[in-house]
């Protein structure tokens, strides 16, 4: 057995993937509803299998911390570019509530953590372990990590780096499971704590973002509500009424798509608005119960492989337009009639949001619509810019940005005689955050960077910055861990501080703002940072209505908890 931790201390290669490979399959098991998680799971088992061989063999793991710095700062990076949009639209438009919603959630954390570190004189970095884990902000892990190696931090007497280190992680460790689930219970019964029956209340918000004289998605009879079959059929015209009218006429008055207008064997341009004349052959484009039966209007319907072998486009649509920035996607349907365009489903910060026709757009938020070139070409033309399909990833944004984040993060400012500084990780965020904001104005600014390509950064980043930490910490963290007493004034304070906050939140919410409590539940979902309490809620409530108010605290949260911190460390 020897022989075997022999093997796992001294080929690193292996027993850093292996912990990744089984941190990820012990973070699919479902537990009722809660899942443990791949960055959870694997954090528990770095620390089994690091403890393991320091027990047995007296074999600590030395993995060189560049290796987790890189991945930590990869992880920040990406995470940065991808809440910006949110950050800005959500605090532009009707965000108050849920930035204040946000603020007194991570406030009253940091306060309570603060005011019990003074009261039982926690050691370095318990502090900051206790807020990362009550608001499952795993961030602030790597954060508080690298904070210690700066000049800002100065490491108290009778303390070593690596027990700071083992004081956050063994407070995140504890405290992540419990608020976790901790705040998925509350998000699903926080209706029931105000007697406010969940499903009913869905129903009402849902009839309040949408309209209820339209169809049900799927219906086939309205773009804004769901998935619309569409479709293509070709006519001669042979209205006199249309004779010499521009193409344009038709769309504005028929409110229907013309796809191509084929004249004496040619095919016309219909970007150029042309004029149309009887005996052309038109083809128009639309779903089939609504628009197509107003082309009988056009004339004679025929079977004509020329008009009708027409290429539908998928396409994805930035929201950029000052014009459509805070319409409902009712006015874009409205804005776009006769365009052929067909919402099949909208995103914001990689939320699909629900087609719910009051649901108001934001910038940056992405439409993934279907339609013919010239619909998707004169729309996009309206709401902003289209993402063109890629599989690639611009590597030179991504070294650029993280080198302009490092620069930005050896700046230091002096406060109250006290050098302040971003430090490295700061800098970094900064950094991704500074390139999301150029780019909701400039989509292709920095080159493609294709979802799946960020989700693989940010996933690998965090959880091999996870798993190096827990493999060179385990010892000391399993030493912290043993002294008894501080661990249950750590569970206590800590749950404590992630249940107290979104209580109080809940409140202010419902009675002083008055707010929807089907979208505040998603609000505070997403000022505690968690996915699986978002999840909770819509299943609770059987509707995807509380994703309307997860993405900006979602995105607040993260930054504002490590900015608590950042100062929990400085103060500890």
């Amino acid at each position: 057995m020897n022989a075997f931790f022999e093997f796992l201390h001294d080929q690193l290669f292996f027993s850093i993937f292996l912990v990744l490979g089984i941190g990820h399959l012990l973070g699919r098991v479902q537990f009722g509803s809660l899942k443990l998680g791949s960055t959870s799971a694997t954090l528990f088992s770095g620390i089994i299998i690091s403890a393991t061989v320091y027990f047995y063999s007296s074999l600590r793991f030395e993995i060189p911390e560049i290796v987790e710095t890189i991945f930590l700062l990869l992880f920040l990076f990406v995470t940065g570019l991808r809440v910006a949009p949110q950050f800005l639209s959500g605090i532009s438009r009707e965000g108050t509530h849920l930035l204040i919603i946000t603020l007194i959630v991570a406030s009253l954390n940091f306060f309570i953590v603060m005011a019990a570190s003074r009261s039982f004189e926690y050691p370095p970095g318990l502090n900051a372990g206790i807020i990362a884990g009550s608001s499952t902000v795993t961030a602030l892990v790597g954060v508080a990590s690298n904070l210690i190696d700066s000049e800002t931090y100065t490491i108290p007497q009778g303390y070593t780096y690596t027990q700071i280190r083992a004081n956050i992680t063994a407070a995140y460790a504890v405290l992540y499971i419990f608020s976790t689930l901790g705040i998925v219970i509350l998000c699903r019964y926080f209706p029931r704590l105000s007697k406010i029956e969940p499903v009913s209340a869905a129903r009402k918000t849902e009839k309040e973002h949408g309209d209820n004289s339209l169809p049900l998605p799927g219906t086939g009879r309205e773009f804004a509500m769901g998935y619309l079959p569409v479709d293509t059929r070709a006519y001669i015209l042979d209205n006199i009424d249309l004779d010499g009218k521009p193409l344009s006429f038709i769309q504005k008055h028929y409110g229907i798509s013309v796809a191509r207008v084929v004249r004496n064997g040619s095919l016309l341009d219909v970007t150029s608005d042309p004029i149309l004349h009887c005996g052309d052959r038109v083809t128009i484009f639309g779903p089939i119960e609504q628009k197509i039966k107003e082309s009988k209007r056009i004339g004679r319907e025929i079977v004509d492989k020329a008009s009708l072998d027409i290429p539908i486009t998928p396409a994805e649509i930035v929201v950029q337009s000052k014009e459509i920035r805070g319409k409902t996607l009712q006015d874009l349907r409205e804005i776009t009639a006769g365009l052929g365009l067909y919402t099949k489903a909208l995103f914001r910060q990689a939320h699909q949001m629900p087609l719910l026709c009051g649901v108001k757009l934001e910038k940056g938020d992405v439409l993934r619509v279907l339609g013919t070139e010239y619909g998707v070409k004169k729309a996009a033309e309206r709401i902003g810019t289209v993402l063109l399909p890629s599989t690639s990833t611009s590597l030179a944004t991504l070294a650029f940005g993280l080198i302009a984040g490092f620069l930005l993060g050896l700046l230091s400012i002096p406060m109250f005689g006290i050098p302040f500084t971003l430090s490295t990780s700061g800098g970094v965020i900064v950094s991704g955050i500074a390139l999301g904001i150029l780019r909701t104005y400039n989509p292709r600014l920095g080159g493609a960077t294709p979802d799946p390509a960020l989700d693989l950064m940010q996933n690998l980043g965090l959880d091999l910055f996870i798993t190096v930490l827990a493999l060179n910490v385990a010892p000391e963290l399993v030493e912290a861990l043993g002294r008894g007493g501080e661990l249950v004034s750590v569970l206590a304070i800590g749950m404590i501080a992630a249940l107290i906050p979104s209580i109080c939140a809940w409140f202010v919410g419902l009675y002083l703002f008055k707010m929807d409590p089907i979208i505040l539940t998603g609000a505070l979902a997403g000022a505690r940072a968690s996915i699986p309490a978002l999840s909770a809620a819509q299943e609770q409530f059987k509707s995807i209505t509380p994703a309307i108010g997860f993405p900006l605290p979602y995105a607040l949260s993260s930054i504002v908890v490590i900015v608590y911190g950042y100062i929990a460390m400085i103060l500890g």
